[in-house]
């Protein structure tokens, strides 16, 4: 394999392009399945995604008949043969990202969610909330006839050499459809975390009351594990009870009057049963965490490593890419995948270093004991740096709500900042930052991925305090028990993406700030894990 004659005609590598693809090409001949790239922003990714696509062979005939009579459906999980291995997979975290993709190559196609596909025969309601969703044999009706735009795009998404999927949109097509000759997973230092969000299903009491969702009563708190799934099954049994009792009340009716809130309570008793079922199909080979409060029970699964193979089970070659992948080593053992089956590639920048200083700080260091003495006053330090950065808009990376409120005490109404609070989207937030002509400065625990502050918008970002994940979270702190290294790897993971926020092209020039000194050590400490390209910012 040459991957360089597949590089898209339109475009010339670069020197790091260049680079990728010949370890590419050493990674192919070794015959190793998965292949980790950590590229730094700017290293053309996107069309490294491209070339591994066009190395494909072009769908067959056999395979788009198979697709177009609708038995590709069908298929049982370990039912999948080898022959149906076509396509190429491009899963992206956000369905932005799919857009950015498709306007990068428009001749490829890309599949959304039902809720993203107008009901041909009810054009004022979307997909997932058509006559079909109440009527099964309305959706066989509309699928003969080829008037649904949501299944007439999934099947032309598989029918194509290269599709781009979200991983939720992805992880939800029927096995079959997942058997790819490539899958490249953007972005998927994300890709655990996806994982959990997509398999834990939160049965929050309230809301299913509201619902009128009658569930069995839940087992005493500290029950063994298998009553917790007993009483899993038995509330699935419920949930599924409720909608085939909703179907039935809807069947028949003017869906086109159907009420804002009855829409919004059908789709909620869906998402709950489907999330049900994601979860029971799984859990007998998968330790699941459970959370049982006053409030609400969480199944949510413990490690990752069997559901990731699960979606990576029918693939050829899984190419997994992004800039934030810290210690590669344990980021691969988090997946499930063995030491001689993946090759490593590490690309460096493109950037200038010396146009992003990072400057670091171990004046004060927070830690739970002195956080209530020492963030008030790395936040006045914070506000210096504001001053010394009058004119130019920046961000403020706080973690958490609670430094936010503490922030906000510091500088008190001053209408240059802009808070995440309740009531106000970090959407919202960026939209009033660049529409706004003056010096602007974004305050936000959240903000730490997918937001781009390119040129003006982002000239400076202080980093308060270390990003550790709630150790309140049972999951995150029986994993940092049993793994120290994996905890302080999603700190790093998350640190990189703050210090990514401001530079998202070779043009930008901003600088960050680290205040809080255990980040600073924790740096220091691991610098063997972290990417050169990052720390060439250190100054």
């Amino acid at each position: 394999m040459d991957f360089k004659k597949y590089f898209p005609s339109q475009y010339k590598p670069n020197k790091n392009q260049e680079y990728i693809l010949e370890e590419l090409n050493k990674a192919w001949n070794l015959g190793k399945k998965y292949i980790i790239i950590n590229a730094p922003t700017g290293s053309g990714k996107s069309i490294i995604s491209k070339t591994i696509a066009q190395s494909a062979p072009d769908i067959s005939t056999t395979y788009q008949d198979f697709v177009d009579s609708g038995a590709i459906y069908d298929i049982e999980e370990d039912d999948v043969p080898d022959s149906l291995k076509e396509g190429t997979a491009i899963l992206t975290v956000t369905k932005s990202l799919q857009d950015q993709y498709k306007k990068l190559f428009p001749e490829d196609t890309m599949l959304k969610g039902k809720s993203n596909y107008p009901c041909s025969m009810v054009p004022t309601l979307s997909s997932d909330l058509g006559p079909c969703v109440f009527e099964p044999e309305q959706k066989e009706l509309c699928i003969s006839c080829g008037q649904c735009e949501y299944f007439l795009k999934r099947d032309e998404a598989l029918k194509h050499k290269c599709s781009f999927y979200s991983y939720s949109m992805f992880m939800s097509l029927p096995p079959a459809c997942r058997a790819k000759r490539n899958i490249i997973a953007d972005e998927c230092a994300e890709l655990e975390d996806l994982l959990v969000q997509s398999y834990t299903v939160p049965f929050n009491f309230k809301i299913l009351k509201k619902l009128n969702i009658e569930i069995p009563p839940t087992p005493t708190q500290g029950s063994n594990y298998e009553k917790y799934i007993l009483w899993l099954r038995s509330a699935k049994a419920s949930i599924y009870s409720t909608l085939v009792e909703k179907r039935k009340e809807m069947r028949g009716k003017d869906l086109k009057k159907m009420s804002k809130e009855k829409k919004l309570v059908f789709r909620a008793i869906n998402i709950f049963n489907d999330s049900c079922d994601k979860v029971l199909d799984i859990i007998d080979n998968n330790e699941f965490i459970i959370e049982h409060n006053k409030e609400e029970l969480i199944f949510k699964p413990f490690k990752v490593d069997k559901i990731a193979q699960r979606l990576f089970k029918h693939c050829d070659l899984v190419v997994l890419m992004s800039a934030t992948i810290i210690d590669y080593k344990n980021f691969a053992k988090q997946l499930g995948i063995k030491e001689d089956e993946y090759y490593y590639i590490e690309s460096a920048s493109t950037f200038d270093p010396k146009k992003a200083p990072i400057h670091l700080s171990n004046f004060l260091s927070v830690s739970y004991s002195n956080k209530a003495l020492v963030i008030p006053q790395l936040c006045k330090i914070a506000k210096q740096i504001c001053e010394n950065h009058k004119g130019k808009k920046g961000i403020i990376h706080t973690h958490t709500f609670e430094i936010t409120e503490a922030f906000k005490k510091v500088v008190g109404n001053n209408p240059r900042f802009l808070f995440r609070e309740p009531g106000k989207t970090n959407e919202f937030l960026i939209n009033e930052h660049i529409e706004r002509n003056d010096d602007t400065i974004l305050v936000s625990p959240s903000m730490t991925h997918g937001v781009d502050l390119c040129g003006t918008l982002g000239e400076f970002a202080v980093i308060l305090k270390a990003p550790f994940l709630p150790l309140g979270d049972e999951r995150v702190k029986r994993l940092a028990q049993d793994d120290k290294e994996w905890y302080t790897n999603k700190m790093l993971g998350a640190c990189i993406q703050m210090c990514g926020r401001t530079i998202r092209n070779a043009s930008d020039e901003a600088v960050t700030y680290i205040l809080d000194g255990t980040l600073t050590k924790s740096l220091i400490q691991n610098k063997d894990k972290l990417p050169k390209y990052f720390l060439e910012r250190f100054v």
